[in-house]
């Protein structure tokens, strides 16, 4: 053995022997205090124990959740046909500042999420008649049936989508003015980037299918917009679209969850010093990197 690595090994078994002396008083001072008490402070404990009276109680088994299975609210798709494709009739309309609703339809279509951040404004909204029927107009028993007034407020949805020419909408139906299949939010998706246009609805037509799987609730779209706001009386057909249930808290509570739960959206996957980064957008908008 040459100078140089007996220096090393005597190096090494003093670094050793000095890590063994730390560890013992380590755990000499998180013991201290451990056995500090005499035989009669045990004494009194146990005789205080024995003079204590107690209610007798019946406790429920232990529940493992070795087993246990995520299951879907599978009622909640037999309610409604979601087969077919159900007709939308739209009217918006110029409402008022203290409602954020005073802009017109084409102020709506014109700006993306981006635009929005760069000019640090909220989404801009206006008011909405939406009524429900088939091709030859709104039915009666159907929300919004007779009514002339607006019952929600319509926005554009959606982030990278924002950009594309025919926009994504968000429905919100205001308090009072009832609910569409129980739900108060409506999203119709376009879809614009996917020429099927269908493969979204038979991806969660097909999750129904699989265990341990949550879906969404979703329906095909005739759209129709009577734009007032620019002063035509007549509706444009805005073609095909796919309503998915709002994933909120009445969307959790529904489908058998804590509606006090945390959800969120993924909206991006990026490589960062060969890991994998993925960003979820959660309650409020702030986007996570995990």
């Amino acid at each position: 053995m040459t100078w140089w690595n007996r220096r090393n090994t005597k190096a090494i078994t003093t670094l050793v022997k000095q890590i063994a002396a730390l560890t013992a008083m380590l755990t000499v001072l998180s013991c201290a205090g451990c056995a500090t008490s005499s035989p009669n402070d045990n004494e009194q404990s146990q005789s205080s124990d024995s003079s204590q009276t107690h209610e007798q109680v019946k406790k429920s088994a232990e529940q493992s959740i070795d087993g246990a299975h995520l299951r879907d609210n599978e009622s909640l798709y037999k309610v409604y046909d979601d087969s077919g494709v159900e007709t939308m009739y739209l009217t918006v309309s110029r409402g008022n500042s203290s409602e954020g609703t005073d802009h017109s339809w084409s102020e709506i279509n014109q700006y993306s999420v981006d635009d929005y951040a760069a000019m640090g404004v909220d989404r801009y909204k206006v008011n909405g008649l939406l009524q429900v029927g088939d091709e030859q107009g709104p039915v009666s028993g159907e929300l919004g049936f007779g009514e002339s007034a607006p019952n929600a407020t319509v926005q554009i949805r959606g982030q990278s989508s924002s950009k594309n020419e025919q926009k994504n909408y968000k429905i919100e139906l205001k308090s009072g003015k009832g609910k569409w299949r129980g739900q108060r939010t409506i999203a119709l998706n376009k879809h614009m980037g996917e020429g099927l246009r269908f493969r979204n609805k038979m991806a969660y037509d097909l999750i129904k299918g699989i265990d341990q799987m949550m879906g969404l609730r979703t329906q095909f779209v005739h759209l129709y917009v009577k734009d007032e706001t620019s002063g035509s009386d007549s509706f444009d057909d805005y073609g095909l679209y796919t309503q998915v249930e709002q994933l909120n808290k009445t969307a959790l509570q529904v489908h058998g969850l804590d509606k006090n739960g945390s959800s969120g959206v993924c909206v991006g996957v990026e490589h960062w010093s060969g890991l994998l980064v993925i960003g979820v957008r959660g309650v409020g908008g702030q986007v996570l990197r995990i």
